[in-house]
């Protein structure tokens, strides 16, 4: 493990997310962090507006262009 690497908090993280989805005004998101600590995750937001059905592992996301 690299010593270099900050324990992760998935409190923190999750706050974050949830700060990011406010400020960027998406309706939602789903993060997914892979390290050698393990395995972090978020899902904040909504997929569908009207229904409100929050994202999972298994959401797909559609992205339009981003260049």
């Amino acid at each position: 493990m690299n010593p270099a690497l900050k324990p992760m908090d998935a409190t923190s993280f999750r706050a974050l997310v949830e700060r990011l989805v406010a400020d960027l005004t998406v309706p939602g998101a789903m993060v997914v962090i892979r390290s050698p600590q393990g395995t972090i995750d978020a899902a904040v937001g909504t997929t569908d507006l009207a229904a409100r059905t929050p994202p999972d592992a298994t959401t797909h996301f559609r992205i339009a262009s981003n260049t």
